[in-house]
């Protein structure tokens, strides 16, 4: 398919050298080294992971280009990279100390808007943006195959391995703490970018076929034993259903026909009663409850409810009643590394300023967006994104996900692919197929 060719005609139209010359099959590479690699969780050096290596050498590439152009978010975004360098500065000149090794975090920060700005400055085609969806979901489908493998290892092997699912390649021993969590939110955003892909028709899965697609990632997403993950799904797919049952209703559409209902409530009632039945036979024993109970108690006085609490309210302390309110105190000189909220973490490292800037450019981003989607004819790929960024933010307000690869590396892909098809004119894709 060239039917975007004139849709990207200013993309091919780079200088001749070696450093300046990036052509669409260089961000395809760039795509499926990090769909390949996001998942892998083994250090190679220090905190240093594959991943690590890709953006890096990536960023280079990019940076030697020289050919730096931002609008509003971008501006919005390097005035917040400007105060948290100086709350880097001024933070350990206040409070007198200085945790020199915090400085990848200056790394950490950056890593989703060097990919933001790598993947919307070079668009790719309609045909590249197929396959790569493609990849994305079927990596998917594998990494939540992989959690009832982990499982399966843990109840019936003499492996040693924790009872909450880990990424891949985690080297992890018994009783240690997992990135269950993490895994959680990567399932939970994979399942809003699977569901939404196949209601505007992006994919074309049988009903069957993407109905039991649905419910083995959601029940590998209760696996996990995070409620992290199954709240920000929760939450945004009653969003899009208000959202959605609105819109259709005002056009006189349904928005489920009742015979997908039908068959949604047999097929769930049938999986039910077969995981029942499974768990009976074999006696799965307490890592099963326990996964269970995790999730679905309600406890206030939990030691992971109450942490969060005492590092957030730990966070506001730091900047407002000790430090510079408005530009923070940086993380050089904050008393504990992780904050588990991305709202304190922001608050720390950017002040009211830093976190007032970092909330309007995700705005601008999505107002700009959202011209060039009705232009386009790309409403529910818009919707798509919105709702993408909703379960995102949902997930980072209980714990800062966007600053581990693991995370926002396939966050950004799921992102970025979408919005680079949002780019491409439905009107001009009819008109040349015909």
């Amino acid at each position: 398919m060239t039917a975007d060719l004139e849709t990207y005609r200013a993309a091919r139209e780079a200088p001749r050298s070696l450093l300046t010359l990036v052509r669409p099959d260089a961000v395809v590479a760039l795509y499926i080294a990090l769909l390949l690699t996001f998942w892998i969780n083994y250090p190679l050096v220090a905190v240093v992971r594959v991943t690590d290596l890709v953006i890096l050498g990536a960023a280079t590439i990019w940076l030697l280009r020289g050919r730096l152009r931002v609008g509003v978010p971008g501006l919005l975004i390097l005035c917040f990279f400007a105060i948290y360098f100086c709350s880097l500065i001024a933070g350990p000149l206040i409070y007198e100390k200085i945790n020199i090794l915090r400085i990848v975090f200056v790394y950490k920060y950056a890593v989703p808007f060097i990919l933001l700005a790598i993947f919307l400055r070079h668009k790719i085609f309609a045909h590249q943006l197929d396959m790569l969806i493609r990849l994305n979901i079927l990596i998917f489908l594998v990494l939540s195959v992989f959690v009832y493998v982990h499982i399966a290892v843990h109840l019936f092997t003499s492996i040693s391995l924790p009872w909450r699912p880990s990424f891949p390649l985690t080297k992890l021993d018994e009783g240690e703490s997992t990135d269950s969590h993490l895994y959680s939110a990567y399932l939970a955003n994979g399942l809003v970018f699977l569901v939404l892909a196949q209601y505007y028709k992006l994919v074309r899965f049988r009903l069957v076929t993407i109905l039991g697609i649905t419910a083995v990632c959601v029940g590998a997403l209760f696996l996990t034993g995070s409620r992290n993950g199954i709240l920000s799904f929760a939450v945004t797919m009653v969003i899009f259903f208000v959202i959605a049952t609105v819109a259709r209703g005002s056009r006189g559409e349904a928005f489920i026909r009742p015979s997908h209902v039908l068959v949604g409530l047999c097929g769930s009632a049938a999986l039910m009663s077969v995981l029942l039945f499974f768990a009976d036979t074999i006696q799965l024993g307490e890592t099963i409850d326990a996964l269970i109970l995790r999730i679905v108690e309600i406890d206030l006085n939990d030691h992971s409810f109450i942490a969060r609490v005492d590092k957030l309210i730990s966070a506001f302390t730091e900047v407002v009643d000790q430090g510079p309110v408005v530009i923070g105190i940086g993380m050089l000189a904050a008393e504990i590394t992780w904050y588990d909220s991305s709202i304190a973490s922001l608050l720390l490292v950017g002040g009211i300023f830093g976190l007032i800037l970092f909330c309007v450019a995700i705005m601008v981003f999505v107002a700009n967006l959202s011209r060039v989607a009705r232009q386009n004819q790309r409403n529910g790929e818009f919707m798509m994104v919105v709702m993408l960024i909703i379960n995102y933010v949902i997930a980072n307000l209980i714990t800062e996900f966007f600053l581990v690869t693991r995370s926002v590396v396939p966050f950004v892909v799921n992102l970025c692919l979408i919005v680079n098809l949002i780019y491409v004119p439905r009107m001009q894709l009819s008109q040349k197929a015909s």
